[in-house]
């Protein structure tokens, strides 16, 4: 097991080195590390390559970062978002560009037209509607939509879009964090906490 020393984790699974296996990326509080499948397809082996792909150091304050992968500019590598807290106390997206090779990625911070993100931003690139570039979906607080209305070339994902989402499905995710946390007070407190519970 690979102790990370974060209570917030993000993970995302992208081909890094384009050997035709899944490699693994891990954020946490002060790092996003890169994990190698040195395994197969069927039988993975992630080996640690590094804990600070990004060259953060050590920052002064917790970064939590939610890695997404997805090639933004058509060259064949895979480019980045990542959610973060930045030490300044901010928070929101990050774009990093792969300026390497699909077999050996370098990623560099630069600008793009992004959504302003929020606390706790976990980023998902997409193509929800089909038209052959990455969409973001977005979680910071609420669900969120936006569109890529740029090119194959130079994303642009700052357009919110409006993306239906059925209410009976919005519900589950929040009943099932109740169910999990009164599991949690009757495994440590007993049953009669979570009559307690239900009861008032």
């Amino acid at each position: 097991m690979y102790w990370i020393g974060s209570d917030r984790t993000g993970v995302c699974f992208g081909d890094i080195d384009a050997d035709g296996d899944q490699d693994l990326l891990v954020g946490s509080s002060y790092w996003l590390a890169l994990f190698r499948n040195d395994g197969t397809k069927a039988v993975p082996q992630f080996t640690l390559v590094t804990e600070d792909l990004l060259n953060t150091g050590v920052p002064s304050a917790d970064y939590y970062f939610t890695p997404t992968l997805g090639d933004l500019d058509a060259d064949g590598d895979l480019d980045m978002l990542v959610g973060t807290n930045t030490p300044s106390g901010g928070a929101g997206l990050e774009f990093y560009r792969n300026i390497g090779t699909p077999a050996s990625g370098t990623w560099q911070k630069q600008s793009i037209p992004l959504p302003a993100g929020g606390a706790n931003t976990h980023p998902q690139l997409v193509d929800f509607n089909g038209d052959g570039l990455l969409d973001l979906a977005m979680g910071a607080g609420s669900l969120q939509f936006f569109v890529n209305t740029g090119t194959s070339t130079s994303p642009n994902l700052s357009s919110s879009a409006a993306v239906p989402v059925s209410p009976a499905a919005s519900l589950v995710f929040p009943l099932r964090i109740v169910a999990a946390q009164l599991l949690r007070h009757r495994r440590r407190r007993g049953p009669g906490h979570v009559r307690w519970l239900r009861e008032g």
